[in-house]
């Protein structure tokens, strides 16, 4: 007759759960390589009624690609193709959904970048908006986007200092630029040159200049993003 041990016992059980762990394993594999035969199936008719004659359909079709996100890397050219779509909605649409597709931009930030200078402001927002999510990958849009700085628009100006600053150190080339948006009319153009200066060149002497001149500003959300400044050059210094 057999004698179990606890160490005999211990390592049934343990045998047991990386078997039972493994077969999980391997069933969620299955499903995961479904699933992606499944999207690549459906994939392939929603990328069919972007050329839909529909304007609504070609929506629809670009709403559904885009809640796919990177998976459906496949639509990138074809929404790239949108972005020159007679409907100004469908490009502002294809513009949304290559943010959500394209991670890391390479296809779809040298095809915003004529937008930068479009005559319509909506679709010149939307491309600055949509910059601003591929962080300093978004740098060969820098001049483009100084024109964009030179707007009768005050959200057009704040919305592109965003844009910038999230560029860091990549935007450094901009700082004089930067500099001279700390003195728009506008409150909120000033507070967002005051956190781009921060984020391009905290360690400037131009900006600890307009850092401290900052602190007299009118405006007090300014005067608070100047001491962050100051904080921030002060701690790196450190």
């Amino acid at each position: 007759m057999m004698h179990f041990t606890f160490i005999h016992i211990a390592l049934f059980v343990i045998t047991g759960l990386a078997y039972c762990q493994n077969n999980e394993n391997e069933a969620a594999l299955r499903e995961n390589e479904a699933g992606a035969q499944v999207q690549l199936l459906t994939i392939k008719p929603i990328i069919q009624n972007l050329k839909s004659p529909s304007a609504a359909h070609r929506i629809t079709a670009i709403g559904f690609l885009s809640r796919m996100g990177p998976v459906a890397t496949e639509a990138i050219d074809p929404l790239i193709i949108c972005l020159k779509d007679k409907s100004t909605q469908v490009r502002i649409e294809a513009i949304a959904a290559l943010v959500s597709i394209d991670e890391y931009g390479k296809k779809t930030i040298p095809a915003l970048i004529p937008f930068l200078s479009s005559k319509q402001s909506i679709l010149r927002i939307t491309s600055i908006k949509a910059l601003a999510n591929w962080y300093e990958d978004s740098a060969p849009a820098l001049p483009a986007l100084l024109k964009c700085l030179k707007s009768k628009d005050s959200d057009e100006r704040e919305l592109t200092l965003i844009t910038i600053g999230k560029m860091e150190k990549a935007a450094l080339k901009t700082k004089a630029s930067i500099i001279a948006a700390c003195s728009d009319k506008e409150n909120s153009v000033r507070l967002q040159a005051i956190i781009a200066l921060t984020a391009v060149a905290p360690k400037d002497k131009d900006s600890m200049a307009i850092f401290t001149k900052a602190l007299k500003d009118k405006n007090t959300d300014v005067v608070k993003a100047a001491k962050d400044a100051l904080k921030v050059k002060k701690s790196k210094t450190d």
